[in-house]
């Protein structure tokens, strides 16, 4: 009887050991949303530790609305609990502050740059499977991804 438990209980386990690392190959969506801001985006990570994805943005703050959408690669490296990604090219496809466009503007550059210098970005897996994973950044934000 024994036998059979210990069997039995190490079988049980076996598909919480085989998630406890899952892989983040493939393509994601992922959201985040808080008080003023709410970014939508698509990321697939390759097994080369590149990335390449879109984001939807919009922040909302003292009464001036800034959407952007484009394009980004990156590269990234996971370890059990953190993810760390650096951006190293980016396009903001559309720019709009207000409603007014604002692409091909000193503006637009100003803002791939600044994404651009925020280097090396760390973010807590705070929640992880085959097919959905949830993130923590430093400044407390999070982002829930879903695998397509």
């Amino acid at each position: 009887m024994n036998k059979t438990l210990s069997i039995a209980a190490c079988a049980a386990l076996i598909p919480f050991v085989a998630n406890a690392n899952p892989s983040m190959i493939g393509k994601w969506s992922c959201e985040n949303y808080s008080e003023t801001n709410q970014i939508l985006a698509t990321v697939t990570y390759q097994e080369n530790g590149k990335s390449k994805g879109n984001f939807d943005v919009t922040v909302t703050e003292s009464g001036t609305e800034v959407k952007m959408y484009g394009a980004y690669k990156a590269t990234w490296s996971k370890e059990p609990t953190r993810l760390t990604e650096t951006v190293n090219w980016i396009d903001i496809e559309e720019l709009t502050i207000n409603g007014e466009s604002f692409i091909g503007t000193p503006t637009e550059t100003a803002l791939e740059d600044a994404m651009l210098a925020e280097g090396e970005t760390i973010s807590e897996i705070i929640e992880s499977s085959e097919v959905t994973f949830v993130l923590q950044d430093g400044e407390g934000n999070i982002s829930s991804c879903n695998k397509f």
